[in-house]
């Protein structure tokens, strides 16, 4: 379920009218800030939302062979589990095509049909241009020669994204009680010339000034890569995805469990019985809104899996409380206490469990779902679960 795009953060929700249930969704889904109700991102929640959008972005290129060319924020929307998936296909490419006239891919790359011209008689939709690459406005507004891009054009709008972001959310200058966030391209007209201008003076002058001290190296200089001019200095997605801000520290781990569900039930076992240990001091909405929904999908998925995530359901209650831990895990852990699918070992290794389970609800919570699930254990003949 979407709850919100990025552009709605960015923007204080100012294009969503005010009702009740946005209101609901917003307090339930987003880590929002009791003092001044905004929404307070970490740099682990927009890293690993970053990291989410160039998995979908590389899968887009690798496997539908299309560029995006119109990445922004209000292209990126975020799901009830904290992730961001890349929306607003309507103006990609293809890299290759029957008529090979038109968009035949190149060592150059796609020709873009985007801003070839300047009219006053007619409107063209065209991509959002302060977050556009340089290279799809070359030659200003009337070019002398084909512009050609390619996947790194949209490694460049997502880093122009990802500057705004972290800067709008981790940066002490901005925490006051209401603020926009607006691309560091700033443009009066959605102008080739314009775009091109403001690259060449706004972009370099802000990057070589604004060092961003909130921010650790590796992930500031990983941010400059994608912000080349040029593209053969500009890091590749590929790239992106292997790099070591991606490949080490807490987010592995949160990039662990989110793909846990495409893993085989053993993989899943073993790794969520040693997860506990490797999420430990992390901010209170990642355990509340994306660990247990994450976890709870996967015991609702597969039953089975529920006595391996007893050590992080410990720890996910030490760190929420105990009010808001019952309402996000009762019914996972209630449906998989009463399923049918339990093996004989499978029940043996919640039974142990059972007294967290008691101690952790109230009795008008989990007796029905306890008492049900000690009967039907009962009523097997096994020796384990008879002593």
């Amino acid at each position: 379920k979407i709850v919100c795009s990025l552009s709605d953060l960015l923007n204080n929700f100012e294009g969503i009218p005010n009702s009740p249930t946005m209101e609901s969704m917003i307090n339930q889904y987003l880590p929002v800030e009791q003092t001044n109700r905004t929404v307070c991102l970490s740099e682990l929640e927009i890293s690993r939302g970053l990291y989410n959008t160039i998995e979908g972005l590389a899968y887009f290129h690798s496997v539908y062979k299309k560029l995006h060319c119109n990445i922004s924020p209000e292209n990126i929307v975020i799901n009830t589990l904290g992730q961001w998936k890349l929306l607003g296909f309507g103006f990609s490419l293809s890299f290759q095509s029957s008529d090979s006239k038109s968009k035949s891919i190149t060592s150059q790359g796609v020709p873009s049909p985007y801003f070839l011209r300047v009219s006053t008689s007619l409107i063209r939709l065209e991509p959002d241009l302060r977050y556009m690459a340089p290279e799809l406005t070359v030659g200003g507004d009337n070019p002398n020669d084909i512009r050609y891009i390619t996947t790194d054009c949209d490694v460049f709008s997502l880093g122009l994204i990802a500057y705004q972001v972290f800067s709008y959310y981790l940066d002490p200058s901005n925490r006051t009680s209401y603020r926009k966030s607006q691309s560091i391209i700033q443009l009066s007209t959605n102008s080739p010339s314009m775009h091109q201008l403001a690259i060449a003076n706004n972009l370099n002058a802000y990057l070589s000034t604004h060092i961003p001290t909130y921010l650790p190296a590796t992930l500031h200089q990983l941010l400059i890569s994608m912000l080349a001019i040029y593209v053969t200095n500009r890091i590749s997605i590929a790239n992106l995805l292997s790099h070591i801000y991606f490949t080490s520290g807490t987010f592995t781990i949160l990039n662990q469990l989110d793909n846990l569900r495409y893993k085989d039930i053993q993989t899943q076992s073993s790794t969520l019985l040693l997860l506990a240990d490797n999420l430990k001091n992390l901010p209170k909405k990642i355990y509340e809104l994306s660990i247990l929904p994450i976890v709870s999908s996967l015991v609702t998925n597969n039953p089975s899996l529920l006595p391996y995530t007893f050590d992080i359901h410990r720890l996910i209650l030490k760190e929420i409380g105990r009010d808001q831990y019952v309402l996000s895990a009762a019914s996972s852990i209630s449906k998989a206490l009463l399923s049918s699918a339990l093996s004989p070992d499978v029940i043996v290794l919640i039974v142990k469990e059972i007294r967290f389970i008691v101690d952790s609800f109230p009795q008008t919570v989990m007796e029905e779902p306890v008492v049900g699930f000690l009967c039907n254990a009962l009523d097997i003949n096994n020796s384990n679960i008879q002593v």
